[in-house]
């Protein structure tokens, strides 16, 4: 009943697409000009309550740049209230078939290296602003079109917003798995102590024989001390492991290696960038790729010589990343944005995540959406032995994975 998406079918024009009273949309569709909005989309971001990095202006234009497979597939709507930006929404374009007619195929991009991507919208506009901007594309291409968004944050405005109901849009929310994340309250003392007596036992263990190894040494940079030496240290760790064995490392795509480059690049300049490293004898021997929107901790990459797996030196960097959050008394929450078997020994909780898609509400979207939904639950159906066999294969990997 519906045709593989075309990326290529659909095209919004430059520039001005809609204005009202109080607002204006542009579509962007160069880099060099969404540059000069790069500062206040950043902004946005930072302040957004889902406290994720791929919100941003730098995580954007870096997939855009490195990782977009059909040139020219994508633009960037921005929405203007007088002269103050106040929301952002990237999106690849295509159109597909549905019932034989064609459909306008709008999303935020998605893959292994970007997801939860959403609504930038500033803080006090948020619901004024995405209506503005689902407003816009309505005119600019007609109600037969969908927007879809893929595993979003719960604390998304858009989902909110759909739960209770958008003017003229009908939307169907899907569960799209859980993430992982720690909140840092009351002692570290009292945490530790609610872990597995088994896990404790096997932490203690581990340091101690790492305690036995010359020169341990754990440090944990921020932005101002990070280099460019450090993504490369971490790229040739995670490829000395599994992941350089099944050619899934970052180095063995020269577009992902470019990616990476510019996005740590770019987190480093706004003072995101985090870089956590537990070395032997000046050798890293783990180590976690991170940022940090305001008290939020998102631990974005792992990696670990697998060499050194009988002194789990993943547990021993996280159990450091912890304790440094509980001592330095600046983070709420420690976010490992997937769900892995390793987070079970740390007693981490778990955050849904939803896929949502939105139609304009006309006489045939209400089948659509009925439609989409059904499809949407044999689909998560049909892909749970995939998944189930993903999640196994994670647990094998050792302490850690990303």
């Amino acid at each position: 009943m519906t045709s593989p998406t075309s990326h290529l079918s659909l095209q919004l024009p430059d520039g001005v697409i809609y204005r009202n009273a109080d607002y204006t949309i542009k579509c962007l569709r160069n880099l060099d000009a969404v540059e000069a909005e790069g500062g206040r989309w950043n902004e946005i971001a930072l302040q957004s309550p889902q406290r994720l990095p791929m919100l941003s202006h730098a995580w954007v234009t870096a997939h855009f740049s490195y990782l977009t497979a059909v040139p020219g597939s994508w633009c960037i709507l921005f929405a203007y209230k007088g002269d103050q930006l106040v929301g952002a929404l990237p999106l690849s374009l295509g159109t597909r078939k549905r019932f034989g007619q064609s459909l306008s195929s709008l999303a935020t991009p998605f893959g292994d290296h970007i997801l939860s991507v959403d609504f930038a919208l500033a803080s006090g506009y948020e619901r004024e602003t995405m209506e503005v901007l689902l407003e816009a594309l309505a005119a600019a291409l007609g109600k037969k079109l969908e927007l879809r968004f893929r595993r979003l944050h719960s604390a998304s405005p858009a989902l909110a917003f759909a739960g209770i109901g958008i003017p003229k849009w009908l939307a169907v929310k899907n569960v799209d798995g859980t993430g992982s994340y720690l909140s840092i309250s009351g002692t570290m003392d009292a945490y530790k102590n609610s872990l597995s007596s088994n896990f404790r036992k096997n932490l203690r263990k581990s340091a101690k024989k790492l305690a036995e190894l010359s020169e341990v040494r754990f440090d944990f940079k921020r932005s101002d001390s990070t280099s460019a030496s450090d993504l490369d240290s971490f790229l040739q760790l995670e490829a000395s492991g599994w992941k350089g064995r099944e050619k899934t490392a970052i180095l063995g795509s020269p577009a992902v290696e470019s990616f990476y480059h510019d996005l740590t690049l770019q987190l480093k300049q706004l003072g995101w960038l985090e870089w956590h490293l537990l070395s032997v004898a000046g050798k890293p021997i783990a180590a976690q790729m991170a940022t940090r929107l305001e008290r939020t901790l998102v631990v974005m990459k792992i990696a670990y010589d697998e060499t050194f797996s009988h002194v789990s030196p993943g547990n021993l960097l996280f159990e450091k990343t912890v304790e440094r959050a509980y001592e330095d008394g600046d983070t709420d929450e420690i976010n490992c944005l997937t769900d892995m078997a390793w987070h079970r020994n740390w007693k981490m909780e778990q955050r849904p995540y939803y896929d949502l898609t939105m139609y304009p509400r006309t006489a045939g979207s209400l089948l659509s959406t009925i439609i989409s939904s059904a499809a949407s639950s044999i689909m998560r159906r049909s892909t749970m032995a995939v998944k189930v066999s993903r999640f196994l294969r994670a647990g094998r990997s050792g302490s850690n994975d990303d």
